[in-house]
């Protein structure tokens, strides 16, 4: 009995590590996302899959209908702004160019698409580019406290198992 009980607190202390490891960073590339202009959008970001907040991110614009920029974490930044589903980037206070990238519904591992035209660069809004193509994409890979968490669980299995007494049974 005590060792049922044991394997019970065991597992009730794994599963609120496991919760608490839960939120994990989701990092997203940018794949294919050209402007109206011709140009592309490279690099990428990283967001808090529980929140969706930005975490970080390194995108850079080429030079074409306006001049190219670099949007690096430390730069301002905004979420549903202007739209729900956006992230926007802006170089400086003043927004004289900025990034608004804005996507169909919430960020999930995998591609998701960027809702074309709806995404853009402006500067001042005197001169615009829209997106006309691409994703931005993630691929799921498990944290390195999901992994522990799961080596515990199979060592606490294999443990228990081993621990586990035989029982002789005679037949009189």
């Amino acid at each position: 009995m005590h060792k049922f009980l044991g394997g019970c607190a065991a597992l009730a202390l794994a599963m609120s590590i496991t919760a608490a490891a839960g939120a994990a960073p989701l990092n997203y590339t940018l794949s294919n996302v050209k402007f109206n202009d011709g140009t592309s959008l490279t690099g990428g970001f990283s967001i808090d899959d529980t929140s969706g907040d930005l975490l970080s991110f390194d995108i850079a614009s080429e030079n074409g209908v306006l001049p190219g920029v670099e949007y690096v974490t430390g730069d301002i930044t905004y979420r549903n702004l202007f739209a729900s589903n956006e992230y926007i980037f802006v170089v400086d206070p003043d927004f004289t160019q900025y990034l608004a990238l804005t996507f169909a519904s919430p960020l999930t591992a995998g591609s998701n698409a960027l809702m074309h035209f709806s995404s853009y660069e402006c500067d001042n809004c005197n001169a615009i580019r829209f997106i006309v193509s691409g994703d931005a994409v993630s691929a799921a890979v498990p944290e390195a406290a999901s992994w522990a968490m799961m080596l515990v669980g199979f060592g606490a299995v294999g443990g228990a198992m081993r621990a586990r007494r035989k029982v002789a049974v005679s037949f009189a």
